[in-house]
């Protein structure tokens, strides 16, 4: 900013925007996940303190063979953070319909084969079957570990 008095004297005051930091921890079962904050690689469970502006975030987590976690957080009032993920484990699932023609749905996975290779996370799940847009009947399936699973309604 700058200002003028009636003397002809010109100053300038210079007003810093200073956004606190916050110590953020991060950590994850099991250990090893590659972090990232709005894109930006940050580093790998356990993250000690990592200092982030104050600001809203979107946060992945991710290792191989399990399933990403995404998170959004708000640092605006925050003193420190600490944040623990549970990763769940994927598996591969071989699901196979004993009818042809219907098409099969599942946590934004989509199949129209009497043969699928997916790979699910640990943990129950609703399958839809559709004949064509009008659904026919649901499946539940509780994923443990590998599974091979046979569709037949009758």
């Amino acid at each position: 900013m700058i200002y003028s008095t009636r003397l002809g004297f010109t100053f300038i005051v210079l007003v810093a925007l200073v956004r606190p930091q916050v110590p953020v921890t991060i950590l994850s079962i099991p250990s090893g996940a590659k972090v990232t904050a709005n894109f930006e690689e940050i580093g790998v469970t356990p993250i000690n303190n990592h200092l982030f502006t104050s600001g809203r975030y979107t946060l992945e987590v991710k290792l191989n063979g399990y399933a990403k976690i995404v998170k959004k957080i708000n640092l605006y009032s925050a003193k420190h953070l600490e944040m623990e993920f549970r990763l769940n484990e994927l598996f591969p699932v071989v699901f196979k319909s004993k009818i042809s023609g219907l098409k099969f749905e599942t946590g934004g996975q989509t199949w129209e084969k009497r043969k699928a290779k997916l790979r699910m996370e640990a943990g129950r799940h609703s399958i839809k079957i559709f004949a064509g847009n009008m659904l026919v009947d649901s499946v539940s399936l509780v994923i443990t570990g590998p599974l091979n699973y046979i569709y037949d309604p009758r």
